[in-house]
């Protein structure tokens, strides 16, 4: 299994991709030269989905939340101060605005040169985001059912 602990690059994206999900066994669900989409059924019971995009030296992990806007003045101050609170806890990861769909989506992402992704990062970060975004999702509904 050597091959799958060795480091993604430029090159190799897609077989690395598909090498570092066959070590961790899980499915991807797309991949091409400049992304890749997995979903993981969180400890919660819920799906949330995994989104890597490649650009030249850096990879884009996103994990985007159930909870978007229509336009920025929607988004509400005790969440944005709960996720700007969540920042500077996370040692992986940070909360942002992502445009999606014309949507304006929260979500946990994590950028990181791609030379630093092997097998192990590649779960780490992947299970770090999942479980935080899960995390964020339950919190919300727990606040929306009180």
């Amino acid at each position: 299994m050597a091959s799958a602990l060795s480091v993604l690059n430029t090159v190799n994206f897609i077989q690395k991709i598909r090498e570092f999900c066959n070590y961790h066994e899980w499915i991807l669900n797309h991949i091409d030269s400049k992304s890749a989409k997995l979903r993981f059924q969180a400890p919660s019971g819920n799906t949330q989905t995994l989104y890597m995009l490649r650009y030249e030296d850096t990879v884009e992990f996103s994990v985007p939340s159930g909870l978007a806007f229509d336009n920025l003045s929607e988004v509400n101050g005790d969440i944005s101060t709960y996720l700007l609170n969540r920042n500077a806890q996370r040692k992986f990861g940070f909360w942002c605005l992502e445009k999606i769909q014309e949507k304006f989506v929260i979500s946990v992402m994590h950028n990181a040169p791609i030379s630093l992704i092997d097998v192990n990062y590649f779960g780490m970060i992947s299970q770090a985001l999942v479980a935080e975004c899960d995390q964020f999702e339950l919190k919300i509904a727990q606040i929306l059912n009180s």
